[in-house]
């Protein structure tokens, strides 16, 4: 830890403060400390001279520790709160886990005192950064309800792994008639009869959206009226790691379309592409981050805290899946919203080095560089106009996956090179890592789309990225490769266009 931290410690016994500033400065702990000895202070110093962690008696004559959590947790509860005391091992021990403090530390073992207090201070700033997310959150669901209410030609709802229908909103109700409770653990056959007569051509649907990742067709679909439709119906195929299976479905109203009166200026094409990531977004923040993310970190760091050593081997390993799940959607978060807020982003037109956007971000991403065999080779890097920030959310993400499918390679190799034109300058990124078939390369660029699932990890939100920022700037994306030998990813940037 390298920045100073300011200690408050509820203490009667000035020789055992001098014990443990001594236990401290000798792990290397920079830190300021004040200390108190009764309520009247404690409070005091809590409004005046807010702390980073507070150490505490077990029992100060008058004002004991439990007083003082309790006063600590009404007033800064994001504070972490350690006792340090000579009481029993046993007794403190159960005592912290039903008060609500972060940790405790016996005076006999004070050496343990500064990994605790790192230990805490790490745990309260993830309890900040959950907090700033759920605020997030909130902020963007509120956003996609009020997004969603303008596609009203839409119905999206989730199927399980048969096909029958697991969950309802207000859009599906209104454009197919069905109310939840009579709806509910139906077979979605029934909105599309002509697919599920003769060879079941529904079922055949499931199954193609089950093997490519994504299905789409047009088809006759009915209102629970009787009414038929000409509709657009999308089946996304939903993977989970416990092995189910199941669906998202989206169907779009094409006869909404047809009706529509000229020169409303919605594009159906476009309004089809952003209800596509809008759902998709959704079902990700909704069935995937938002418990997990809030309940596994937390209380897996308590485990880790307080049983872990007590865990048998199996049960360690457990504990540590655990823990790696929840980081890894940490991680799925941060690119979720990152994708999420590209679209809204004001974006400034500079004029931008390519050269000195690509020397920072192979800068950025030295981690993931060391200790391999890199071959860096750098061609024309001309200066272009651009939004800086966007352009580098775009290298770094090209860069950062030639890094990671060129793993497998003892020498790798990475070309990044521009070539202006008079229209447009044309940036590629290329490696010899595993490559990809490029018959399906049409996947390359959409949300949450991935080549290979297994081998290397991404939410496959990174290219989804580029795609969108590089349509912001009229650009376009593409990419060549074979598999074995190696992928090229281009983009375009049109000269002198304002966005």
């Amino acid at each position: 830890m390298n920045r100073e931290i300011r200690i408050l410690m509820v203490e009667d016994k000035a020789a055992d403060a001098l014990l443990i500033h001594h236990a401290l400065r000798k792990a290397g702990l920079r830190f300021r400390s004040r200390r108190v000895d009764s309520r009247d202070a404690f409070l005091h110093e809590l409004e005046h001279h807010p702390p980073d962690v507070i150490l505490s008696d077990h029992g100060v004559p008058g004002f004991d520790g439990f007083a003082a959590l309790a006063e600590a947790r009404s007033r800064c509860a994001d504070v972490p709160f350690i006792f340090v005391t000579g009481a029993p091992r046993e007794q403190i021990h159960e005592e912290t886990l039903r008060s609500g403090a972060d940790d405790y530390v016996l005076k006999d073992t004070l050496h343990l005192l500064a990994p605790a207090i790192d230990r805490s201070l790490r745990d309260a700033d993830v309890r900040a950064r959950h907090r700033k997310l759920d605020a997030a959150l909130a902020d963007a669901e509120e956003q996609l309800r009020l997004l969603t209410a303008e596609f009203e030609e839409y119905a999206s709802f989730m199927l399980d792994g048969e096909g029958c229908v697991a969950s309802w909103n207000p859009g599906a109700e209104r454009l197919l008639g069905y109310e939840p409770g009579e709806i509910l653990g139906q077979d979605a056959r029934r909105f599309f009869p002509d697919l599920a007569a003769g060879q079941d051509a529904f079922g055949e649907a499931l199954k193609a959206a089950l093997r490519e990742g994504r299905m789409e067709q047009t088809a006759c679909a009915a209102r629970r009226s009787g009414e038929r439709f000409r509709a657009r119906q999308t089946i996304v195929s939903l993977r989970r790691k416990d092995g189910k299976s199941g669906f998202l479905c989206i169907i779009r109203d094409l006869s909404q379309g047809e009706r529509r009166p000229a020169g409303t200026g919605r594009d159906p094409a476009q309004l089809e592409a952003a209800n596509r990531e809008l759902e998709e977004f959704t079902h990700h923040i909704a069935l995937e981050l938002r418990a997990p993310l809030r309940h596994i970190e937390s209380f897996c760091g308590i485990l880790m805290r307080n049983a872990f050593g007590r865990l048998d081997p199996k049960s360690r390993s457990y504990l540590k899946t655990i823990a790696d799940s929840s980081h890894q959607l940490g991680r799925l978060v941060d690119d979720l919203f990152n994708f999420s807020r590209i679209g809204r982003s004001e974006m400034y037109r500079l004029h931008v080095s390519l050269r000195d956007l690509v020397d920072e971000v192979i800068h950025d991403l030295r981690s993931e560089a060391e200790g391999r065999e890199i071959e860096w080779r750098l061609g024309e890097l001309p200066q272009v106009e651009g939004d800086p920030v966007m352009l580098w959310v775009v290298l770094t993400n090209l860069v950062s996956n030639a890094l990671k499918f060129t793993r497998p390679r003892r020498h790798a190799r990475i070309e990044i090179s521009g070539r202006p034109g008079e229209r447009e300058t044309v940036v590629s990124v290329r490696d010899n890592g595993v490559g990809f078939d490029m018959a399906r390369a049409e996947r390359l660029f959409g949300p949450f789309q991935r080549l290979h699932t297994k081998e290397f990890e991404g939410a496959g939100l990174g290219l989804a990225n580029v795609r969108r920022i590089i349509e912001r700037h009229h650009g376009r994306v593409w990419a060549e490769s074979e598999e074995g030998k190696g992928a090229a990813f281009y983009f375009s940037l049109p000269a002198g266009r304002g966005p």
